[in-house]
């Protein structure tokens, strides 16, 4: 399982309301997490066969900006 991590610009409830149909759709991601109330509001996906390009052309298209800050190989379910 990987996990990634992205710096974005969604920082209310409101919008993560507004990407969570597109990240619930996307059927390489099994877990994700927007903390919009964080510095960077992190989102965290966790998932097998990951495309970060997918996940910020995603965003990109729902208004918002996502950069990726890490990704990393785990073998737990916690984001």
């Amino acid at each position: 399982m990987e996990l990634l991590k992205f710096k974005t610009t969604v920082t209310t409830a409101e919008e993560v309301a507004r990407v969570a149909p597109f990240l619930n759709q996307l059927p390489a991601v099994e877990k994700w997490d927007i903390a919009p109330e964080t510095e960077s509001h992190v989102l965290s996906i966790s998932g097998h066969n990951l495309d970060p390009q997918q996940i910020e052309n995603g965003l990109r298209e729902a208004g918002f900006r996502a950069e990726l800050l890490r990704v990393l190989g785990v073998g737990g379910d916690d984001l």
